[in-house]
């Protein structure tokens, strides 16, 4: 006899109930510690963690008198405690097989270490997992804080979420063995400021480095056959990107909301583009292409809507053709205060540049790095660059490198850079200080260039050739010298003029009457700085007045001047100064006309320390 239809489905009811029950008894969520688990065919889970004010973390191999197998999702997250104030490590026992993905997400832990009898994971020195041949690199915590890592040469993979929210480390070395990194591996690093990638790296997957906000330029090696979906999005401190010939393709808003982003760099080997990969990218006006107009014209690039606010598009920017990549690959540069400084190496090219956007205003040029050469037209036309500095060796300047600079003063010459005037193709005079050690002779049979050499022995910078100091060029060129060198206690000099800038001494004690240097020069002398603060008399060295003068500590100042031709200025204050409206017992002539003199002399020297003295330091 059949079962009414109600009474066969209360019966599967009831059953479906007492099933669930047992399976939900099964696999409970139970407590031994700080270590909460569950249960499912004789293995234990780990689901969560509670350490907070235990600095060591173990594991045991067992929980409930079962082996524990797995670490399971988010098991060591908690947001009660600040990131760095948690355990310092978390040892993983021989019988773990299984580590979820996200086990140490937001983990406040700063290594990682397992068991060595482990047959299924690893670990290095710094507390990283691994596979255990270490061919794939796992995991690691949000405390994580080697400051700079170096990826293992056996790593062939980059796991998803791998250095997920590491906050402390600040720049990444990832070597040639590695051909994938995989989606999300570095989400939001955020101190990290360098990524080092090598050539044979093939795919960079979707939101590898999203929000790596202080992460400044990437180079994409030539290798690399993929940049998937958002793999840079919204790095908002991003300012260059260099894409490497042999690169055929860039995913879908790669670099989308990358607010900063201001020099971009494209393969001619760029075959497809997809939809926003700039979008949003509102600092981005110029694009940089090493192929031919023709050739980019063939790209395909996908201009369909794609969900982003205030998108600007690749095909609104001004793409610029026949750039060579390779240029500029291990090129960098940085425009502070009208001072462009370069560091790097390789090749300065001539033809379009991301710098000539702000030709009109630069005053300063510093080479300070290894490269091969500055070609034609690298500099041209720059109507206010009154300085170049060399701080580079073997570096050929070409012809026309700085063409047309019309009120190009003086070139300082810190290494063996090679060139002749036509490097300076303008109709003036030029100064050119080398080392009167440098391995070649500059040639001076075109223009107005005037060679000086000099040396710096011990404490003396000795200027060997006849010089003339137009206007305040006197203070700018020992701001640049006083870069280079530690501590220049004083100038020697063979004919030291002053043109416009007019020398007094004082022929008696004190500071009210002054007398004029005949002819404005001195010969064959030395002179030291040396300031007056409360009517003592305190020697210091040129570093410190040009430092003094450009922090305005000191606003006032003479030099002690010792020079044959001048016996009467021996060891006697000297001012550099403009007349003053009296000269007899004119008590405050002098102290305006050294302020006036200060100035004028803080209008480069201020900017030149304030913005280079961190990059020439003190070599």
């Amino acid at each position: 006899m059949r079962q009414p239809v109600a009474k066969k489905w209360l019966g599967f009811f009831l059953f479906s109930i007492l099933f669930a029950a047992l399976t939900v008894w099964t696999a409970a969520a139970e407590t031994e510690g700080i270590f909460t688990y569950s249960v499912a065919n004789d293995e234990a889970t780990l689901t969560k963690v509670d350490y907070t004010g235990i600095k060591d973390i173990v594991i045991p191999e067992t929980l409930g008198g079962y082996p524990v197998t797995t670490i399971g999702d988010r098991c060591f997250y908690d947001n009660t405690l600040s990131i760095g104030d948690g355990a310092d490590t978390v040892f993983i026992p021989k019988t773990v097989t299984s580590i979820v993905r996200s086990a140490f997400t937001y983990a406040d832990i700063k290594r990682i270490v397992a068991d060595e009898n482990n047959p299924n994971f690893a670990s290095d020195d710094f507390g990283v997992l691994f596979n255990k041949d270490m061919t794939e690199l796992l995991n690691t915590c949000c405390a994580f804080d080697a400051g700079v890592y170096h990826v293992p040469n056996t790593v062939t993979a980059i796991a998803s979420g791998a250095f997920h929210s590491c906050v402390f480390v600040e720049e990444y070395y990832i070597p040639s063995s590695v051909e994938t990194i995989q989606s999300q591996a570095f989400w939001e690093n955020q101190n990290l400021k360098k990524i080092h990638f090598s050539e044979g790296l093939q795919r960079i997957a979707d939101n590898c480095f999203v929000w790596c906000n202080q992460l400044e330029s990437i180079v994409i090696p030539s290798t690399v056959i993929d940049i998937s979906y958002g793999a840079f999005t919204e790095c908002y401190g991003l300012k260059e990107v260099i894409v490497s010939e042999g690169v055929t393709n860039l995913g879908r808003i790669t670099f989308e909301s990358d607010t900063a982003l201001e020099r971009v760099y494209l393969p001619s080997t760029l075959s497809t583009i997809g939809s926003g990969v700039f979008g949003n990218c509102t600092s981005l006006t110029d694009i940089c292409y090493a192929g031919s107009a023709d050739d980019w014209a063939t790209i395909s690039i996908d201009t369909s809507p794609y969900s982003g606010s205030s998108p600007v598009m690749i095909d609104t920017c001004n793409i610029h053709c026949n750039i060579p990549v390779e240029a500029y690959k291990n090129l960098r540069f940085e425009n502070d205060n009208d001072i462009l400084t370069f560091s790097g190496s390789g090749k300065i090219p001539g033809g379009w540049h991301y710098w000539d956007a702000e030709k009109d205003t630069v005053t300063t040029v510093l080479i300070d790095g290894d490269y091969e050469s500055i070609e034609s037209g690298a500099f041209a036309d720059y109507p206010e660059l009154t300085t170049v500095i060399l701080d580079t060796d073997s570096t050929a300047i070409a012809d026309g490198a700085f063409a047309n600079c019309p009120n190009l003063q003086a070139v300082i010459c810190f290494g063996g850079s090679d060139f002749s005037t036509s490097a300076f193709g303008f109709e003036g005079t030029c100064k050119v200080y080398e080392s009167a050690d440098a391995a070649h002779t500059l040639s001076t049979s075109q223009g107005g260039l005037i060679v000086i050499p000099y040396r710096f022995s011990g404490s003396a910078l000795s200027l060997l050739g006849e010089v003339t100091f137009e206007s305040y060029e006197f203070f700018d060129t020992l701001a640049a010298f006083s870069l280079k060198y530690d501590d220049i206690q004083k100038l020697t000099f063979t004919r030291f003029t002053f043109d416009e800038i007019p020398l007094y001494f004082y022929p008696i004690e004190g500071k009210k009457t002054t007398k004029r240097v005949e002819d404005n020069t001195l010969i064959n002398g030395e002179m030291y700085p040396l300031i007056y603060e409360d009517d003592a008399e305190t020697p210091i060295s040129f570093n410190q007045l040009v430092a003094g003068i450009a922090d305005k500590s000191i606003t006032s100042f003479s030099l002690i001047s010792s020079d044959e031709a001048h016996p009467q200025i021996k060891d006697t204050p000297i001012v550099i100064e403009n007349p003053p409206e009296e000269e007899d017992d004119n008590e405050g002539g002098n102290e305006s006309g050294i302020v006036s003199v200060i100035k004028k002399a803080m209008r480069w020297v201020i900017t030149l320390l304030n913005a280079l003295f961190r990059i020439l330091g003190k070599k």
